[in-house]
């Protein structure tokens, strides 16, 4: 019999190995927010998750496309890589992601601090045979602020869902 563990050591080395599973898949998740005419995102830590958290904001059906809207967060490596995604719409038929609309936050800084200088970028990212094919609409040195950038998105979603159905 001593060559056998006990039920209850079985399920305590279970549940630890799920724990330590648990915690190392985790990971560090921030919140890039900004407000009008600043160069630069305060960076908020906002907890540690296995999967990152994605709010929808609006969903709307544009010419048969089916256009999303989402708040994002960020994790450590986005961050680092110097390319997170503030906000932007997820574009579908009923089947498949046609495209998607970001505002995206790009910084060259390789450390995080609790405010990152960058620029504001609006990036389309088009899916053609399986891959995304990105064209950066527009370019910000300051952020135009939450409303406008929501308004400006937008207004180019409407422009170019079009552009997207041509080619569908």
């Amino acid at each position: 019999m001593e060559d056998f563990l006990p039920f209850e050591d079985i399920i305590k080395r279970d549940i630890k190995i799920d724990e330590e599973i648990i915690k190392e898949s985790k990971q560090k998740v921030y919140q890039l927010q900004s407000s009008k005419n600043n160069d630069f995102c305060n960076v908020v830590f906002v907890g540690e998750f296995e999967k990152l958290p994605i709010v929808q904001i609006l969903k709307e059906t544009i010419d048969n496309f089916i256009c999303t809207l989402l708040s994002f967060v960020t994790t450590e490596d986005d961050i680092l890589n110097g390319k997170s995604h503030m906000i932007g719409f997820i574009i579908h038929d009923n089947t498949n992601i046609v495209a998607t609309l970001m505002f995206t936050f790009l910084t060259d800084k390789k450390t995080i601090t609790d405010e990152i200088k960058g620029k504001f970028k609006i990036v389309l990212t088009k899916i053609e045979n399986d891959k995304g094919i990105e064209y950066i609409l527009d370019t910000y040195d300051e952020y135009p602020g939450r409303e406008e950038s929501i308004y400006i998105l937008t207004q180019l979603l409407i422009e170019n869902v079009k552009r997207i159905k041509e080619k569908t």
